[in-house]
């Protein structure tokens, strides 16, 4: 698990896949699985783990209806920024598993810090908001400014605001909507967006 999230995490998936198999019932394994098979861009597995998740109730009715809410008031082909497991993994299963609003992309702010999720979002639709040769440096660059404490560790990640302000410029440039779900964690970024913004009750 110490390399949970990242392109070549192929002994964590093993020992997570043999979790499940030492004990059916237990279901956090499919939670971690879904965002390595993501990152392996092995969506055939994803959808396994999203649907085991589902049908072994490892999303509360009640969230799911919220997520259900939250989409559901979404304009056509909408990115929606999500923060956590309770806006997001809901998210996915409702757009990919249950055919619900599939048009809408979910872009999960915390997974921005990773090397490959910007570009696997891109690849599916979300608008184009950085190249690979800019991503590598703007990493560079910002953790270079942290190493020399010339700023600190963003509490949601070094890279995700960043990115989040250049997807928000790319969706405007390309007129495609965009919404905060309302669970967002405020950093002075999100709070900027949030005034400039409309409140429409479960997002933004």
């Amino acid at each position: 698990m110490t390399k949970h999230g990242s392109e070549n995490n192929l002994e964590g998936i093993h020992l997570l896949e043999r979790a499940v198999k030492l004990d059916p019932s237990y279901i956090e394994p499919w939670f971690s699985l879904v965002v390595n098979y993501m990152a392996q861009n092995d969506n055939e597995k994803l959808d396994v783990a999203l649907k085991k998740i589902l049908e072994k109730g490892g999303v509360a009715d009640e969230v799911l209806d919220y997520n259900y809410n939250m989409i559901s008031c979404l304009e056509e082909n909408a990115v929606l920024i999500t923060n956590g497991d309770n806006d997001t993994f809901p998210g996915w299963i409702l757009t990919r598993i249950l055919k619900f609003r599939p048009d809408v992309k979910i872009v999960n702010r915390s997974l921005l810090n990773t090397n490959w999720y910007p570009f696997l979002i891109m690849n599916n639709g979300v608008p184009k908001f950085i190249m690979k040769e800019d991503h590598a440096k703007l990493g560079e660059e910002i953790y270079k400014a942290i190493k020399e404490n010339k700023i600190k560790l963003p509490s949601q990640g070094p890279m995700s605001d960043t990115l989040l302000v250049y997807l928000i410029q790319a969706a405007e440039r390309e007129n495609i909507p965009l919404y905060f779900s309302e669970t967002l964690y405020t950093t002075d970024v999100v709070e900027r967006y949030k005034i400039s913004g409309q409140n429409l009750g479960l997002v933004l």
